[in-house]
């Protein structure tokens, strides 16, 4: 009975120990003179100002890959941010998209549905494009956030391996979810 207790014990200790290195943590950046912050998970590498990029958040490698969020203040205040229009949104998107697919040698797989919702706790307002790419052999899925906060505008993307969406855009969408800024 003594060695069941123990087995019992040593499996609380190592959950209790896999649950406290894989919480989140709010982590605070300045970004351009803003203020802001996301809820990251401690597996999570942050990187500063690389490549004209003010933030990058990487997740951790599965199978080979990893998640990306990138995050880029938007010189513009929200009321310069027209997206009422969903139909003129979504073509000035899959426009600007295409431009893009056109300049490498990137195939568009399909365009997704232009999204907008809402934080509950902090009343912060997100449009959300997307599309689906293949670049180099791999399927990825890009979306972009336009993020009003606060009379700010913020645009963040993420990117991931289509095979890895289901395991990894839950993560993702509880990074984005936590955006909070001043």
């Amino acid at each position: 009975m003594k060695n069941l207790e123990k087995t019992h014990l040593g499996f609380i200790l190592t959950l209790l120990f896999f649950a406290q290195t894989s919480m989140a943590k709010t982590t605070d950046f300045t970004v351009l003179q803003k203020k802001v912050s996301f809820d990251l998970p401690s597996n999570w590498e942050v990187i500063n100002k690389e490549v004209g990029v003010p933030l990058k958040l990487m997740g951790p490698i599965y199978e080979g890959r990893r998640p990306v969020l990138l995050f880029v203040p938007l010189d513009v205040n929200e009321e310069k941010l027209i997206v009422d229009d969903k139909a003129k949104a979504e073509e000035s998107y899959k426009i600007g998209r295409m431009g893009w697919l056109q300049t490498t040698t990137s195939k568009l797989i399909s365009f997704l549905p232009m999204k907008t919702f809402s934080t509950d706790n902090n009343k912060i307002e997100f449009h959300q494009f997307g599309y689906l790419y293949q670049y180099d052999g791999e399927n990825l899925e890009e979306k972009s956030f336009y993020v009003k906060c606060k009379g700010k505008v913020f645009h963040m993307k993420s990117l991931i391996q289509v095979e890895h969406i289901e395991k990894l855009s839950p993560q993702v969408k509880k990074i984005i979810d936590s955006f909070r800024c001043e």
